[in-house]
């Protein structure tokens, strides 16, 4: 059973691996079986079919390519767990983080195999802000930085809804009777 259980997460972790863009699968001759041949089949099953981008490095796993089957199912399960009610960051390559115009459904493969959201885990409404990268790198979103018809702005909806949960604000009683 644990020899299966790591066998499992060891073609997991070959699905996921960075030998897919040169075409090294084979390559991972440092570790021992299960893992060994796991990672290698994980690797390989994720490979692209063409080579030709092997010498450039450049690959894109099955996965991560929209324009197949793996890659539209991928995506497909991806923007199944998505919630748009909440904001985060949308990073794609080349282009600056975006904490304002994009909801996690729109920041997908369509856009970049690399595309990546990453949900606010927190929101600060005295300072519009909120935390939304990962433990290795943290990002604070500005929505105050953000255009009043982009989908976060501080004025939105979405905006205003996600708020109030994430940073309540306290009632404060001013006085008998007086609620403010």
């Amino acid at each position: 059973d644990d020899y299966d259980s790591v066998g499992d997460q060891c073609h997991s972790m070959g699905m996921g691996s960075s030998r897919v863009l040169t075409c090294t699968c084979n390559d991972a001759d440092s570790l021992v079986d299960p893992c060994h041949s796991e990672f290698r089949q994980g690797c390989m099953a994720n490979s692209p079919e063409d080579t030709a981008c092997c010498a450039e490095g450049n690959c894109v796993a099955l996965s991560k390519n929209i324009t197949h089957p793996d890659g539209m199912k991928a995506e497909a399960n991806r923007q199944e767990l998505c919630r748009d009610d909440l904001p985060g960051t949308c990073s794609v390559p080349g282009e600056d983080v975006d904490c304002c115009s994009r909801t996690c459904s729109a920041c997908g493969l369509e856009l970049h195999h690399a595309a990546s959201w990453t949900q606010c885990a927190s929101g600060n409404s005295t300072t519009n802000t909120g935390e939304c990268g990962g433990y290795y790198s943290p990002f604070t979103c500005d929505f105050s930085a953000c255009a009043s018809d982009d989908a976060w702005h501080i004025g939105s909806d979405p905006y205003m809804s996600w708020i109030a949960l994430a940073d309540p604000q306290p009632v404060v009683e001013e006085g008998p009777g007086t609620v403010v």
